[in-house]
């Protein structure tokens, strides 16, 4: 399913040439637009427990970002390797040297380049902090939510009965008389295309990945009517969908950065702030009174 993850770590990239930080940051910058470059620092010596001094030489923070509203960090950091430890052996004492720096720090996520003490070569990684570690749903429970909001909107705008919106959502819908999908597979593809879903408490987001993914292969299902074109592809499905379709809230602004940069990461894609907004849905109009089709949370 897309977007699922069992760890708190992205591995971007590996590169077998030395690292150009100017291009470093620029790739960073990709993410973080507002990355305020005066924030830095060098930490060596006892900022490095005992644990890590084997493998980690010295850290530095080549800048932050903090969003506009809300509390939320996202640091651009460099890992260097002690010398002789090549990065292999350096990569998992550096994923748990930066989750106890993000817990102490209160750091909600950083983008890190792991780095030799000599010689050529680099690690990117993008790793959020361990306090936005949660509990993982259910794929059945994400598929029965999503499905079950998405049935009641298709019947509602495209005037399909029961049963043919369940024979739509079955895998093997092509058993049983189509007639009806067929007849209107344009007017469904239509209403997913230009559908306005909010995850009003979206936190690591699962919710949206599974969203965009049924949207995504319900789309491509109707491609046996509508036709298999370059640009019908659940890729492009899925890419409409988180630029076009999403809008998000959440009262943690640093799960709602962090959610951001994952679907950028998703898309390779700019996603526009204004369909993410931090705040309480309980106690504030977020949205200011604009209408959804769909609305779901966990």
């Amino acid at each position: 399913m897309l977007g699922k993850s069992n760890s708190n770590v992205v591995e971007m990239r590996a590169s077998v040439e030395n690292i150009n930080f100017n291009e470093y940051l620029s790739e960073v910058q990709n993410y973080l637009p507002f990355l305020d470059k005066n924030d830095t620092w060098i930490r060596s010596g006892i900022y490095i427990e005992n644990k890590y001094k084997t493998y980690i030489s010295s850290f530095r923070l080549l800048g932050s970002q903090t969003p506009k509203i809300g509390h939320a960090r996202i640091e651009v950091l460099v890992v260097k390797a002690q010398l002789d430890v090549t990065l292999s052996d350096a990569q998992p004492y550096c994923v748990d040297f930066i989750n106890d720096h993000l817990t102490q720090t209160k750091t909600d996520a950083a983008f890190v380049a792991l780095v030799p003490s000599t010689g050529e070569g680099w690690r990117l990684f993008f790793i959020k902090s361990p306090a936005h570690d949660s509990v993982k749903i259910p794929e059945d429970i994400l598929t029965h939510t999503c499905s079950g909001a998405l049935k009641i909107h298709i019947k509602k705008k495209c005037g399909l009965s029961d049963a043919a919106v369940e024979g739509f959502f079955s895998c093997g819908y092509g058993l049983f008389d189509d007639s009806v999908i067929r007849t209107k597979a344009k007017e469904i593809d239509k209403t997913l295309r230009y559908l306005k879903f909010c995850d009003i408490a979206s936190g690591a987001g699962q919710i949206i990945f599974a969203m965009a993914d049924l949207v995504a292969k319900l789309r491509s299902g109707l491609n046996k009517y509508l036709g298999s074109h370059a640009d019908r592809s659940e890729k492009n499905f899925t890419d409409q969908f988180i630029q076009g379709s999403l809008y998000a809230s959440d009262y943690n602004a640093g799960a709602l950065e962090i959610l951001k940069i994952n679907l950028m990461m998703t898309t390779g894609k700019k996603i526009d702030d204004y369909r993410f907004v931090w705040g309480n849905v309980l106690t504030e109009d977020l949205f200011e009174g604009m209408p959804f089709d769909v609305v779901v949370t966990n």
